[in-house]
């Protein structure tokens, strides 16, 4: 897999986001990690229900309590231009084809995020400048991740990082930080990971942090 694809494959769907809030899906948000073994980056896409009220770009507390993973769609940069694991659509569509896709294909995702949310849909194509055209924000790693900011990966070489302003809350149990996939310290609550995801059997790239 080269540089470049890597690049294209996870712009193309943070771009895919903005697509869903231009169809009028703007309660739908990026929930964006690096993978607990740090060889990849991933984002989910979620409602703002299930989204932290203390932190944007974070899974709330109790998603899982409540079964709702069936409401959150999550990319991996291992499945690389078969995303969400499609097999069956030309593997260089644009975001905005992904979106058509997107719409049919997760329709329960789709109406739980269907609706206005113009503060957090401003802030977003505000991110996606600010980290154009190869960084990309992460909310949750193995190591610790500031509360304050989103911080920004990028796999090509001397890419200075940016600090990227955290996007209005949502509406779940707040969360608190913690590291992916490992357990809560004591006194802790421990960081909502994504729905775990099946693993190709590819080779992984790594995005230097």
């Amino acid at each position: 897999m080269g540089l470049r694809n890597l690049i294209t494959q996870c712009r193309t769907v943070l771009v895919l986001v903005h697509e869903l809030h231009v169809c009028g899906y703007q309660r739908l948000r990026a929930v964006p990690e690096m993978e607990p073994s740090g060889n990849g980056w991933r984002c989910a896409i979620a409602p703002v229900s299930l989204v932290s009220a203390e932190h944007g770009a974070r899974l709330g507390l109790d998603w899982r309590d409540r079964h709702d993973s069936h409401r959150i769609a999550t990319y991996t940069s291992r499945d690389e231009n078969r995303y969400f694991e499609w097999t069956d659509i030309y593997p260089y569509a644009t975001a905005k084809e992904l979106a058509l896709y997107f719409l049919e294909r997760f329709p329960q995702v789709a109406e739980a995020g269907e609706g206005s949310d113009w503060l957090y849909a401003g802030w977003y194509m505000d991110m996606l400048r600010l980290t154009e055209p190869d960084r990309f924000p992460y909310a949750g790693a193995r190591s610790e991740v500031p509360d304050t900011y989103l911080p920004t990966a990028s796999p090509a070489r001397d890419r200075p990082n940016v600090r990227i302003p955290l996007p209005p809350p949502g509406e779940a149990l707040a969360s608190r930080p913690g590291r992916p996939g490992r357990p809560g310290r004591p006194g802790r609550r421990e960081l909502p990971t994504l729905p775990a995801r099946r693993a190709p059997s590819l080779v992984r790239r790594r995005l230097a942090v």
